[in-house]
């Protein structure tokens, strides 16, 4: 049982990687080199291609299903590798050896961090990823993005790129609590990576891109092992950007960044206009520098959102639809105009985001223990003073007199308008600024220029050094200094247990869908009046979506235990959970009152006792 668990799991793995590099070596054929750096660009430009490909298969009502994906993703690899023969070249692939090991083992520690901390406590934490379950296993069961408007959180309107992702693996092994867990992870620790080669795009030196990495693997700022469709988003940022700027020089390049950037934009809202903020921004700095626009940015952002319509031009459809309908019904029109009003107020205030607080120095210098799960604050001491450092050599950089190249005026520019924009964005209620977006949010997106300018200052302090002894002493003082005072709290923050979330209304009623977990083969069909997502959070089985399911079980207590039995045993189910959710629905006789009855029923068995949370109840035949 134990292999075949691993098995399955390693398999959902190797999926996702084949799947990426698959994809991403689809659209960059034009490469000749197999180099470890073509790798990782292949490995992030496939990854955003995967919701793209997956909305454009749903269009064309193509099954969600993860063998079309893999068929898709290795047609073009496996007729190359026919027609030209395998060949790697180990020397091309680990030029660098010293640099590229280290990028790996910084790597291989992200994974271990992340992927360790998710599962320290057995449960999904807090509330998004217990939504975003039902989303996941809607995509891996019917294999399709039709569900109506509102129907899931997190799909219609909303982008359906991270569950879409989630999902299609998901079809490859058994567990949806380990998939949302391990694979999430997995994808966070696969942006250090991306973001490497971000960094070597713009600065075209290895140290100080490897030192970045080294600082951003240290910030708890950046992204935690949280399950949200952030964790992707994100990841995708980095291929997006590394494609952009290849693209103003080779022109094959346009192609593969305008797929990855229509995968930002069908995955995240929010932080998709962060995304082409931050895009703007670079093209601020480009006309600065070379008195021109970059138009292949401009021509990549439209075709982009152009293959974003494939998803949003119908919801947006429905939503005209919607208005239409209203419109006939004028009060009910007046108050959809003034929720749609809220929505839009709310998106840009700058107290949007349930985290959102004006931050003080502290928030900056000192990293909390019992710090934020879906965003933690911080950076440290001693990242503080080395950023202040880093933003003053960068400051001077840009406006010192005299020549400098092109390409690090260029970076530079960039890197301090992102960090303005981010430092900005985090404060919007700190500075009592008139909008904002979500300002808790921008920790993860301030990390990004942080780590390089702070890389940038450990390698300026070093290069003061004369002797070659002394500069490798220096820097291990003070990237020892980093993970001292900033990385302990990054491995604190993600490896200790976080909350379940405010669904749950004791540990009790946790314990009770613990022991089902534990007891339970997956996707055993168990019904529960209330909340079903906490079913499929724990790997059991509710098809909520269905007509079928919404016809039977609308006003499921009101049913006699009878016809509650009947309409469970139509549907397969087999096992039935009456817990606090449902007291606070029918209040404390009302459910004492139900327990009777169904603890004296014949067709249904008390497996399930323990404290005050739940009772579980097999439906016996």
């Amino acid at each position: 049982m134990m292999f075949f668990l691993f098995a399955e799991r390693s398999f959902s793995v190797l999926l996702l990687l084949i799947l990426s590099y698959g994809l991403g070596y689809s659209l960059t054929r034009f490469l000749k080199t197999s180099s470890f750096n073509t790798v990782i660009l292949r490995l992030g430009i496939g990854l955003g291609t995967i919701p793209v490909l997956g909305v454009f298969l749903n269009t064309l009502h193509i099954p969600l299903d993860w063998r079309i994906f893999l068929i898709l993703s290795v047609l073009l690899p496996l007729y190359d590798l026919k027609k030209k023969g395998f060949k790697v070249s180990c020397s091309s692939f680990f030029k660098s050896k010293p640099v590229e090991i280290a990028v790996i083992l910084l790597f291989v520690i992200n994974v271990w961090i992340y992927c360790h901390g998710a599962f320290v406590y057995p449960w999904l934490e807090d509330d998004d990823p217990w939504t975003h379950a039902v989303g996941i296993k809607y995509i891996a069961l019917e294999k399709n993005l039709n569900v109506r408007p509102g129907e899931f959180h997190y799909m219609n309107p909303y982008p359906p790129g991270y569950d879409l992702t989630l999902g299609i693996l998901h079809q490859t092994n058994s567990s949806l609590y380990w998939t949302m867990k391990f694979i999430n992870a997995f994808i966070v620790s696969l942006s250090f990576l991306f973001f490497y080669l971000m960094v070597l795009e713009f600065t075209q030196d290895k140290i100080l891109s490897l030192t970045a990495l080294f600082v951003l693997t240290c910030l708890p700022c950046y992204l935690s092992h949280f399950i949200w469709a952030h964790s992707l988003v994100v990841a995708l940022f980095f291929p997006a950007l590394t494609g952009i700027k290849k693209s103003l020089d080779n022109k094959k390049f346009i192609l593969p960044s305008v797929i990855v950037t229509a995968g930002i934009f069908l995955t995240q809202p929010t932080q998709s206009i962060k995304f082409v903020i931050m895009l703007f921004l670079f093209m601020l700095a480009f006309y600065i520098v070379y008195k021109k626009i970059p138009r292949r940015c401009l021509l990549i952002l439209a075709l982009a959102a152009g293959i974003s319509l494939l998803w949003f031009g119908p919801v947006a459809k429905d939503m005209i639809q919607g208005s239409s309908y209203l419109a006939a019904r004028k009060n009910q029109a007046s108050n959809a105009s003034r929720a749609t009003q809220s929505v839009i107020g709310y998106l840009f205030s700058p107290k949007s985001g349930t985290a959102t607080q004006a931050y003080s120095m502290t928030d900056y210098l000192y990293i909390r223990r019992d710090n934020y799960i879906n965003n933690p604050l911080g950076i440290g001491m001693v990242v503080f003073i080395l950023g202040i450092l880093g933003l003053t050599i960068y400051t001077y950089h840009v406006f010192s007199p005299g020549p400098k190249e092109e390409t690090a005026r260029l970076y530079s520019i960039t890197v301090l308008l992102w960090l303005l924009f981010t430092v900005l964005g985090m404060n919007s209620l700190t500075f009592h600024l008139p909008v904002g977006m979500f300002a808790f949010r921008f920790w993860m997106l301030f990390a990004i220029p942080l780590s390089i300018i702070t890389a940038e200052a450990v390698l300026w302090l070093t290069y003061k050094l004369r002797h070659r002894h002394q500069r490798v002493l220096l820097s291990m003082i003070l990237l020892f200094s980093v993970a001292a005072n900033a990385g302990y709290y990054k491995f604190l923050v993600n490896t200790i247990w976080w909350t379940y979330g405010v669904y749950w209304t004791s540990d009790d009623e946790m314990k009770a869908y613990l022991w089902m977990r534990g007891h339970l083969p997956p996707d055993t069909k168990v019904f529960v009046p209330t909340n079903n997502f906490f079913v499929l959070g724990h790997d059991m089985l509710a098809e909520t979506w269905r007509d079928d399911y919404k016809n039977a079980f609308e006003n499921a207590l009101d049913l006699s235990l009878d016809e509650l039995y009947k309409r469970l045993r139509q549907q397969d189910y087999e096992y039935l959970v009456i817990g606090q959710q449902e007291m606070i629905t029918l209040g404390l006789e009302g459910i004492k009152d139900i327990l009777q009855e169904l603890k004296r029923h014949e067709h249904f068995e008390l497996v399930y006792r323990e404290g005050i949370g739940a009772r579980i109840f097999r439906l016996v035949p």
